[in-house]
């Protein structure tokens, strides 16, 4: 008899601290919307599936979102600018990436999260430029990344790549 009004007073705890649970619990709900696009853009990055990158890209309205997927567009298409399709669709998205460049920035200032000091669409576009022979677009690209702030991970870093395409210039002339 004593396991009856033992299994009672446990049945009877559980629901009490349940329903001091409901009025404690106060957790801050993100909207549907947010998650949704949150989940979109990290499978899309984790399927390394470029199409399925790029329509989450089309569907993506959040800066940070949107940078992440840029960066690893543009980072693919770059590999492939041999090909003079893939270096057209490469010059497409990287050159969204930059044009939104400030707006991450300011976004990433607002919530707290670390600014990053590398931005490897302005680099890779560079690069891409002077291959290309377009010297004075890849200087204004260079002169916009110093504007932000932002380093290309060499010694030297933009002002070097400057340097380095302005001799390349008056060599061609």
């Amino acid at each position: 008899m004593n396991w009856f009004w033992i299994s009672i007073g446990a049945i009877g705890g559980l629901f009490y601290l349940m329903s001091k649970g409901r009025h404690r619990r106060k957790t801050k709900v993100t909207p549907a919307k947010t998650i949704t696009e949150q989940h979109r853009v990290k499978a899309a990055l984790a399927s390394e599936d470029i199409e399925a990158m790029e329509s989450a890209l089309e569907e993506t309205k959040g800066p940070i979102l949107r940078n992440q997927l840029l960066e690893q567009i543009s980072i693919h298409y770059y590999r492939l600018r041999s090909d003079p399709e893939s270096r057209k669709v490469f010059y497409s998205f990287a050159s969204v990436h930059i044009e939104e460049a400030s707006a991450v920035l300011d976004a990433l200032s607002e919530t707290e999260e670390e600014r990053p000091d590398r931005y490897d669409s302005f680099r890779m576009l560079a690069i891409a430029m002077g291959e290309d022979e377009r010297y004075d677009d890849a200087v204004d690209i260079c002169k916009k990344a110093i504007a932000l702030g932002l380093k290309n991970g060499t010694k030297t870093g933009f002002e070097g790549r400057i340097s380095r395409l302005e001799r390349k210039r008056a060599d061609t002339e």
